[in-house]
This record gives structure tokens, sequence and C-alpha cells, in this order.
């Protein structure tokens, strides 16, 4: 495996340790930093498979806590109808094309974020939950968005954030999203080619990534401030997000 995959799979690990510490944003991070070193569908070949097994981890964990009622009623038809958009009339060229949109979104969910850390020592209180228009356009567009860059979590964090769902519930119920959204982008991979010889080299590398980065998280969330390391981690974010916007 080449220097440029290799850095990758570093990147990757990073991403899983500040999924572990944070509690967000493994493959927004993949996509954005891995995106300065190899293209974006590469970055996606090789991130998805990983979080597959991410999140069949937490399902397997937390499988009682699923709330499949809210994922058969409301998420996931939402969720397949904003997906089908891509799956359908995109054939992966358009994925560099979009990079500079891709970009924008990062940049804006960080200027958010950390706008919303600036003087608060915990995390946003409780909000009413959205109506069903806003609802039904953030988990849609979450499917969309996902289908395209596979970083559809935001737009759903946002939606189900606001219905108050305990902690675990919240995790194990979207770890099922992820993991079907995901298997669906995979199969799609493989039907349109993307897995050659270079990509079928650099997976086993790109799976030793997730336990490292579990472990590398796990003894950093007990030394290292929460909300330091999430401004930190937005901060990156949104540096990284102007070469995209400007390619």
């Amino acid at each position: 495996m080449d220097a440029t995959l290799l850095a990758f799979c570093a990147v990757m690990s990073a991403a899983y340790a500040i999924q572990t510490v944070a509690g967000f944003g493994s493959m927004l991070f993949c996509v954005t930093i891995g995106a300065q070193l190899i293209g974006v569908q590469e970055v996606l070949t090789l991130a998805v498979p990983v979080s597959i097994l991410q999140s069949a981890y937490i399902l397997v964990r937390d499988h009682r806590h699923v709330n499949w009622r809210l994922l058969l009623t409301r998420v996931l038809p939402l969720l397949a109808l904003g997906m089908a958009l891509p799956l359908t009339f995109f054939d992966g060229s358009e994925v560099e094309s979009l990079r500079p949109a891709f970009g924008v979104m990062v940049l804006l969910l960080a200027v958010r974020e950390l706008w919303l850390m600036r003087k608060r020592r915990e995390p946003v209180p409780a909000r009413a939950p959205l109506g069903p228009v806003p609802f039904a356009a953030s988990t849609a567009g979450a499917g969309f968005v996902h289908g395209i860059f596979a970083t559809g979590g935001p737009l759903l964090v946002y939606a189900l954030g606001r219905l108050n769902l305990g902690k675990t519930t919240f995790r194990a119920t979207l770890a099922v999203v992820w993991l079907l959204l995901n298997i669906v982008l995979v199969i799609n991979y493989v039907h349109a080619g993307h897995y050659g010889a270079r990509e079928i080299t650099a997976l086993p590398w790109a799976v030793a990534s997730l336990p490292l980065g579990i472990v590398v998280g796990e003894f950093v969330h007990h030394r290292v401030d929460e909300l330091r390391f999430r401004t930190l981690a937005w901060a990156l974010l949104a540096i990284a997000a102007v070469p995209l916007i400007l390619r």
C-alpha cells in the first residue's frame, strides 16, 4: 500500500477516535479530511464498509434499545425516498464535481456548532420536536446527502435530536439507519465497479483503523475535556472545508 493510502488510514483512525470521544462525525471527518489525500469516491469506497462494522458493533450491544416504531413508520421511508434520487440518477462521476457544495455544507455546520459551543459548557438544551414538514424535509435531505457522500448524519441527527430520545435509544436507532443505508451504498459501489485492486488491497488496512481509533478515543476520552476536543474537531473540519470549496 502506498504512502497516500496509509495516510488516509491514519485519517480514518483519527475519525473513529473522534467518534469515540465526542459521539459524532466519523464519516464527516473521513470525507472532509480524506478528500485532501485521495478522491472522494475512493474515500467512500474504503470508509463506508468500516462504518458498517462500527454500526454493527453498536447494534449488537444495544439492540434492545432500538425504537423500531419510529424507524419503520417515520425515518426509514423518508430516508429511502431521499436516497433513491442520487442512487437512481447519479453514477458516481458527479461526486468530485459536487465537492464545493459538500465543502459549503461542512463549513456551515462547523460554524454553527462552534457558535453554539462558544459560551456553553453543557449540551444545547432540549427543544420542541420539529413539525411534520421540517422533519420530513430534514430526514429526506439526510437520505439524499447520504446517497452522495455517506454523510447524512448531521441532518438526521438534527431531526431525531429534537425528539428527545434517550442517549442509548438515540445511538442504537441511528446504528440501524447507518447499517442499512451503508449496506445499500456498498452494494451500489460494487455494482458500479469501484472496488478495484487498489481498494481491495487497502480495505484490510482500513478495517484495522477502526479498533485503533476506538482504543485511542477511549484513552483521550478520560484525559481531555470533551468541550475543548469537540471545539478542536469542528475547527479542523471548518479549515479542511475551505480547500474543498475553492478546488
